[in-house]
């Protein structure tokens, strides 16, 4: 089973959740996706976005929140662990 990172950043959701359909369409069976800051609002709304372009079945199989430090400040952040699974 091929895991497979994405770190959500400066592109739309949209952007991203047609990176995870690319990443499907290429076998990848298990994706983590990882936001820090404002950007963990873009990973909710790929994770939304999802249903309605992927045809088969996306389970979150794992998640972590917590924070860390970047350039100085204390920023949250978010792991979620997608599992795909192709429709037929």
């Amino acid at each position: 089973m091929r895991e497979t990172k994405i770190v959500v950043g400066p592109g739309t959701a949209v952007d991203y959740a047609y990176r995870i359909v690319e990443f499907a369409s290429k076998g990848v069976s298990r994706l983590k996706l990882y936001a820090v800051g404002e950007s963990i609002c873009k990973l909710a709304d790929t994770i939304a976005i999802l249903p309605e372009i992927y045809p088969g079945t996306v389970e979150i199989v794992g998640w972590s929140i917590g924070s860390k430090r970047v350039k100085g400040e204390r920023k949250t952040f978010l792991s979620l662990t997608l599992e795909l699974r192709p429709s037929g």
